[in-house]
């Protein structure tokens, strides 16, 4: 992939605008053809995604994900008489996260929970290293997942 720097501009985006940047030692190189939005959520559709690219997704949150680290998430809103915590809880909501792979943790559970892989912008002391777990729609028993949308690039060959 080229580096945006290769390729500066300004102003509006439209079908004519090119990158000019010449690859000398490649034939081919990659070139992001659309970006893909999904605002209906199926999990299982995410899983096949995940099989060839990460994707971006639009996450639930609660206050306890601030402060998330080794076990898998699983946004548990608790109703609360504290007014801090009300309040923090008011200040939750949506956050971006890079959804990088999923799992299965098995160990003293036959049915084992389901967990997806993510990474946020909030550097290496959040989760581990900065990648956490968060869990799958199927093993919360829920109806609607934690991811609210998703996006991700449709990417294709181009010469060089």
């Amino acid at each position: 992939m080229v580096p945006e720097a290769s390729c500066p501009w300004t102003g509006n985006v439209d079908k004519e605008l090119v990158c000019t940047h010449k690859h000398v030692d490649e034939e081919f190189v990659y070139k992001v053809n659309d970006l893909v939005y999904i605002d209906n959520i199926v999990e299982k559709d995410l899983i096949l995604l995940l099989q060839n690219q990460s994707i971006l997704a639009v996450m639930q949150c609660c206050p306890e994900l601030e402060d998330h680290r080794e076990s898998i998430y699983d946004c548990l809103r608790r109703s609360t008489s504290n007014k801090k915590s009300a309040k923090k809880m008011r200040r939750s909501g949506l956050h971006v996260v890079e959804v990088l792979g999923y799992n299965t943790y098995t160990a003293g559970d036959t049915e084992g929970k389901h967990y997806w892989i993510v990474q946020m912008a909030r550097g290496t002391e959040w989760g581990v290293n900065g990648v956490g777990k968060v869990m799958i729609q199927i093993s919360r028993k829920e109806d609607k997942s934690l991811f609210v949308s998703a996006l991700y690039p449709k990417v294709g060959l181009s010469e060089a």
